[in-house]
């Protein structure tokens, strides 16, 4: 049934069948009430709707029970309908005499076997009660089962519009765009006011999606010389899907005065020249509606006005313009950018602020990705954002030799931003979108065909259930193909499956033995090139020649080995054997005390080692003679080109073998060394003092025997360290002095959390780079910070982008105290700050731009703050004990307090006595505490 199948197709299409449904039963049944009931309980079928919108559903048994038990209840109550309507049709053939038509009907009588109308009657009034106690069902049990979709019920019946709210600050780097911000400067008349000024004026930004329309009126609106133009009169306002002139009226009135909105609210707000911005406009059907909008704005704008359209649809533009004089229209269209912007965009988010230089051949490959991109900003930031820190150039080259939408990655990152504009889609446009997606690009089709197609939701891992899935002969990818005793799902059933590219075995603990494990002839599929084999955790002992039989192809990549309890690495993963393998990852192998050297592994780029308790080490050429049988004559225990080296939980690893100068990430996580690993003293015929480290992050957390980083941090090979973390390093007492800290010229990020015993930071004032420092419970550091002398005149030049600490005593210690070039302070205090760091805050306040404190329970007032003109932002949550403001920075742009006394709450509003102190902020918003 069409409406039955429409429970998965959205409200758009559920709610009308079942507003049908009751329509063709009022004059069937005379139960008035319950035809009633099931009007009144549609909210319910939209709040589930709301939910399987958002692929609730695989992850969410209890809604998919309500959303199955909906749609069987639905069907049913067609069912029964649908047999009295046959029955009705019958009859009237007999009337008729029809032999034609009434053999027809018979036929289709054996599908119904109903006896009569009397008991069809019976069975439709029986149908719908159930469907009412599935809607009362749905009502009871959707709260504790997607919280979100109840509280998305009304609002968004009340106000589609506001679904989404794009914020008015802009959060991003711009590249490019200068052209068209100054046209657009230039129209609204900063610099060379005219006789337009008086009128109302429109200017329309027309562009494709991603093109960067919002992008560019935020760059607008943050522009000093229109902020001081407009003063506090610059108004945002999101028009989305429904273009309502009242609802969209009261939007305004809102944006500006936050704490009274009316749709009559105009006149007080557009009494002098403002700006409104009406961001997403996608509704062209009712030019009138525009017509009656744009009368109230020119009814309430008597100095005129200038507002600021963005639209994707170019027959948006076409209704307003076809409503505003043509010497008050202007209409931007918004084209790509030129190739130069488009690649600095795109490096800028690959790269960050490495220069691309230090990548060379990464670079190449990125201006012909970004020649691809046709200038597309939403494209070049998406795929730039996915690429950083891969330096991987098979990755590259994969997005540069493919079509954008067929990477799999880059396409779910893409989807993820374009879903907003799919939200702001009417519900029937949402159905439409959907059932065309079916189709593959070019597809010519009928309307009638699309009509009558069923769309299938299946888990990747469904195919792979498939009982004898071994008939499948041309299967690529097998994902979750779990290993059973029975017939039909032995791994037997991979033998001919000589296409695999990719295959994940589940539940290796069920192969028999190892005749049936050399069955499955994994060396004869050369086209695999991805394999995990993964046990289940509560297994009984394994036969280690299970594992020596599956043996796969040695062109393999990607290898995973998973919860084996056997006690030693298989015979095949020695290193001749692999030729092309970049990816090893072996985990949760809890009796492996050992495991051969990698060094033979030339391919190698990635080394997962995790869960492995017993480890005691990688071992040494000798180990790998004995057990191996092959000679060695390779030094390296870790392979030559690795790039990412990851341990986890191998407590029992007492050191780490010596690294490669390849290698750009390491993570140590719970492993019992006391001292970090060293580089490699040589490099084949190469000598060391010609090669430079690539090691750029380093991750260190839960060593419990960690010192020091002495040695480590002291060599010549941290040159290019950008990240260090150290976290849960218990008997850490400092970090390296200047003279080491300065050697590492490129580190711009330092996070320390919970070192108890860290007592210094070192010379980390050498950081000339430093942007991002992070220190949380190290209370040692607290404790010393009070035994420190007051600070001295002598100040650092760091220059940090964010400090973020949680106790603002961390401010006393050195180097902290001499900052003066600091731009963002965030305090996630767990004490209650009585009072701000003035004296610091003045010696920084000439960069300072944001100020973030998490919790003021004890702070009673602010020092004045008028002549802070770097400060854009401060937020200062949980304050019950402020009374009034001081003056406010001449340039702040959002100002959030949270958790006010109500008093301050009330003086705040408009006619307050600290209403003047914060109207020209252009987003305030302050709470008072609940």
């Amino acid at each position: 049934m069409a409406e039955a199948a429409a429970v998965f197709a959205g409200k758009a299409v559920v709610q009308p069948a079942i507003t049908y449904l009751v329509k063709k039963i009022v004059d069937r049944i005379p139960d008035g009430d319950l035809c009633k009931r099931l009007q009144q309980k549609l909210p319910f079928v939209e709040a589930i709707l709301y939910a399987v919108d958002r692929q609730q559903t695989l992850s969410n048994p209890s809604l998919s029970e309500v959303v199955w038990q909906l749609r069987d209840a639905i069907q049913e109550a067609e069912d029964a309908l649908d047999t009295l309507e046959f029955l009705d049709l019958k009859s009237s053939a007999n009337n008729r005499s029809k032999v034609s038509l009434s053999s027809l009907l018979s036929s289709i009588s054996r599908k119904f076997h109903v006896a009569d109308s009397s008991r069809a009657t019976e069975n439709l009034k029986d149908a719908l009660k159930n469907l009412d106690a599935v809607l009362d069902n749905a009502g009871r049990s959707l709260p504790a089962i997607y919280p979100s979709s109840c509280s998305h019920g009304k609002a968004h019946i009340q106000d589609s519009a506001s679904i989404q709210e794009v914020t008015k600050e802009l959060r991003t780097t711009i590249f490019g765009r200068l052209k068209e911000k100054d046209a657009i400067i230039d129209w609204l008349g900063v610099l060379t006011p005219n006789i337009r000024d008086q009128k109302l004026s429109l200017c329309a930004i027309v562009g494709a999606g991603g093109m960067g329309k919002t992008t560019l009126a935020q760059f607008v609106c943050q522009d000093k010389k229109v902020q001081d133009h407009f003063a506090n009169k610059i108004i945002w306002a999101d028009v989305s899907k429904i273009f309502d002139p009242k609802v969209l009226v009261r939007k305004i009135s809102g944006s500006f005065n936050r704490y009274k909105a009316s749709a009559d609210g105009l006149d007080t707000i557009m009494t002098d020249k403002f700006l409104l911005v009406l961001d997403d406009a996608r509704d062209d059907a009712q030019s009138e509606r525009w017509q009656q909008f744009l009368d109230l704005i020119r009814k309430n704008a008597p100095m005129g006005g200038k507002i600021l359209l963005t639209t994707q649809i170019r027959p948006v533009a076409n209704a307003v313009e076809g409503q505003m004089p043509p010497d008050t229209y202007k209409c931007l269209e918004l084209g790509g950018l030129d190739q130069e912007n488009t690649l600095k965009l795109f490096n800028h988010h690959a790269f960050g602020d490495l220069s691309p230089s230090d990548c060379f051949e990464l670079q190449l490959i990125g201006e012909q990705i970004a020649r691809k991109l046709k200038g597309c900003p939403l494209l070049a930031r998406t795929i730039g954002r996915h690429l950083q820190g891969n330096t991987d150039h098979a990755r590259w080259n994969t997005i540069l030799n493919h079509d954008i939408h067929k990477v799999d990655d880059v396409a779910t990152e893409i989807k993820k931003v374009l879903r907003l504009s799919y939200e702001s889609l009417s519900n029937e446009v949402q159905v439409c979108f959907r059932y065309c997606s079916i189709f593959p690009p070019h597809y010519k089709f009928k309307m009638e065909e699309m009509v009558e197609m069923w769309k299938l939701h299946l888990p990747k891992t469904t195919v792979s259930r498939i009982a004898q899935i071994g008939s499948l002969t041309t299967l690529r990818e097998l994902n979750g193909f779990s290993v059973k005793r029975t017939d039909g799902h032995k791994i037997t059933e991979l033998k001919d499956l000589r296409k695999l590219q990719k295959v994940i075995v589940l539940d290796v603990q069920n192969v028999i033995d190892h005749t049936e494990a050399s069955d499955a002839e994994l060396d004869k599929k050369s086209d695999l090139k991805v394999l995990s084999l993964e046990w289940c955790a509560d297994q009984a002992s394994c036969d280690g020649r299970i594992l020596n039989k599956l043996v796969p192809d040695s062109n393999l990549k990607h290898l995973v080995i998973s919860g084996y309890n056997g006690t030693r690495p298989p015979l095949w993963m020695e290193s001749k054997y692999f030729s092309n393998l970049v990816y090893l990852k072996l985990d949760g192998c809890v009796e492996w005390d050992k495991l051969p050297p990698f060094g033979y592994l030339w391919t190698l780029k990635h080394l997962f080692l995790k869960n492995l308790p017993k480890l005691e080490y990688i071992a040494s050429s000798s180990y790998s003679t004995v057990v191996y049988g092959y000679r060695d004559t390779s030094p390296d225990v870790l392979p030559p080109h690795l790039i990412t080296f990851v341990v986890k939980n191998c407590l029992g690893l007492s050191e780490l073998p010596s690294l490669p100068f390849s290698l750009r990430y390491l993570d140590i996580d719970r492993v019992g060394m006391s001292s970090l690993p060293t580089m490699c003293t040589h490099m084949g015929r190469r000598r060391v003092s010609l090669v430079e480290s690539q090691l750029s992050i380093l991750n260190v957390e839960s060593c419990n025997l960690l010192v020091s980083l002495n040695g480590f941090l002291q060599e010549e090979h941290c040159r290019v360290l950008t990240v260090l973390s150290l976290v849960c390093c218990h008997m850490l007492i400092s970090l390296p002095d200047a003279s080491d800290f300065k050697r590492m010229s490129k580190l711009e990020s330092i996070r320390i959390i919970e070192c108890n015993r860290l007592s210094s930071l070192g010379g980390l004032e050498a950081l000339s780079h430093l942007k991002i420092l992070r220190i949380e419970h190290c209370a040692n550091l607290v404790t010393t910070s009070s035994r420190l002398p007051p600070a001295s005149d002598e100040s650092t030049y760091l220059k940090l982008e964010t400090l973020e600490i949680d106790d603002h005593q961390l401010l006393a210690i050195s180097p902290i105290r001499n900052l003066c070039l600091t731009k963002k302070l965030i305090i996630l205090e767990r004490e209650k700050m009585a009072e701000l760091p003035l004296e610091w805050l003045l010696q920084n306040r000439s960069h300072l731009e944001h100020i973030e404190i998490s919790n003021a329970e004890l702070l009673k007032s602010l020092p004045n703050m008028h002549e802070w003109h770097t400060l854009r932002s401060m937020l200062l949550h949980n304050t019950p004990l402020l009374q009034s403001l001081p003056l406010m920075p001449p340039n702040l742009w959002v100002l959030d307090i949270n958790g006010c006394c109500n008093e301050l709450h009330g003086e705040c509003q408009s006619g307050g006595s600290e209403w003047s102190k914060i109207c020209r902020i252009h987003s305030c918003n302050i709470t008072p505490k609940i």
